[in-house]
């Protein structure tokens, strides 16, 4: 899994391109649910990242201290980026004892928990397309993707795992990954919402 890690390094810039080649052709997602495993590949990602450079406030927070989990939220699953909030837990934790809502839909609240700790990072990758082997019909769109991955019986009962490829995609089959800006921002994207971080794998 080490080569899975490298790939799920925190970014140290824009520059995702060959990485995201690298997860779609060469990684799968495994789900097991109910003794039965079913494999996914994945065909569209998305990259969201926060960091004191990068201050890109649409993306989602989490807590998650490990890479490559997976993460479900109101847009969607991620993978994630390992975060970095450690020392900041109580702090935040009070903030959030202030706010009378959910505190991370409140971007106000994101922002003064951020601007007080500017080493905090965090982020992932949202999967916006999915392809079961063997099937000719893929899943397209973050909430479908959700709803396939989490689908029938209890959520407790499924596990998933991104684990590589035994037998990988040729990546001839395919053409060229060009990125291209990320799909339905919100406002608080403002800032980056140009910047071409959305990566598919489409057949020739």
């Amino acid at each position: 899994m080490k080569r899975l890690h490298e790939l799920l390094a925190f970014p140290a810039d824009s520059d995702f391109q060959s990485k995201a080649k690298d997860l779609m052709l060469n990684f799968r997602i495994e789900k097991t649910s109910g003794g039965r495993k079913t494999y996914y590949y994945i065909n569209e990602i998305e990259l969201y990242y926060y960091s004191k450079e990068h201050p890109d406030e649409s993306v989602h927070p989490h807590f998650y201290k490990d890479k490559g989990l997976f993460r479900t939220h109101f847009s969607g699953v991620d993978i994630t980026f390992k975060s970095n909030w450690e020392g900041y837990e109580e702090a935040i934790r009070n903030q959030f004892k202030k706010a009378d809502h959910n505190p991370w839909v409140d971007i106000n609240v994101i922002r003064s928990i951020l601007n007080a700790n500017p080493a905090i990072q965090y982020g992932g990758l949202l999967i916006r397309e999915i392809e079961e082997e063997g099937s000719k019909y893929p899943v397209k769109g973050p909430w479908r993707v959700l709803c396939e991955l989490f689908y029938m019986g209890d959520a407790n009962d499924i596990r998933l795992e991104l684990t590589e490829n035994p037998n990988p995609r040729n990546e001839n089959d395919y053409q060229p990954v060009t990125p291209k800006p990320r799909k339905n921002l919100g406002k608080n994207a403002r800032m980056f919402r140009d910047e071409k971080f959305n990566f598919s794998l489409k057949k020739k």
